[in-house]
């Protein structure tokens, strides 16, 4: 994009140049920061409330095990029943979840020694912050959820 935007605008070649740069220097800072934390637990394994992170079991050399949950709708019986199953064949027990799930499911899973980390695929624009903002706090949260050891 830079080049495409240089291409119409050479007089601002620098400032598109100066923006990418930062632009792939906070990227490497997370990226960094994401290898680190799979340094520090290698072979973690996350349950997902959504088949969409596969690109950090990938990059990250993490296995994650998706179930597919609606943050705002209360999980049936058989949902329950397969993260049971899930839960039975691992020791770690995080969960990603696009979103805060309901209260109530988030009581459910911590019964279970299940602990709730939000980490936003930042799919869509956000009232909550940009990019780098939401993919910073995704980070953060794993951090803490990761190093505080498993279970709520």
């Amino acid at each position: 994009m830079a080049a495409a935007f240089t291409r119409l605008r050479p007089a601002q070649a620098a400032d598109f140049e100066r923006n990418l740069q930062g632009l792939q220097d906070e990227l490497q800072g997370l990226d960094a920061r994401m290898q680190l934390l799979a340094q520090r637990h290698p072979g973690v394994t996350l349950l997902a409330s959504h088949p969409v992170y596969q690109y950090l079991a990938r990059r990250y050399r993490m296995t994650v095990r998706p179930l597919t949950w609606e943050p705002d709708v209360y999980p049936d019986s058989s949902s329950w029943q397969a993260l049971q199953t899930l839960l039975q064949s691992q020791a770690d027990n995080w969960m990603l979840w696009e979103n805060e799930p309901l209260q109530q499911t988030r009581d459910r899973l911590a019964a279970l020694g299940v602990q709730v980390v939000v980490f936003t695929p930042a799919m869509n624009r956000s009232s909550q912050g940009d990019f780098m903002e939401l993919m910073l706090a995704n980070v953060e949260r794993l951090e803490a959820a990761l190093d505080s050891g498993p279970g709520p």
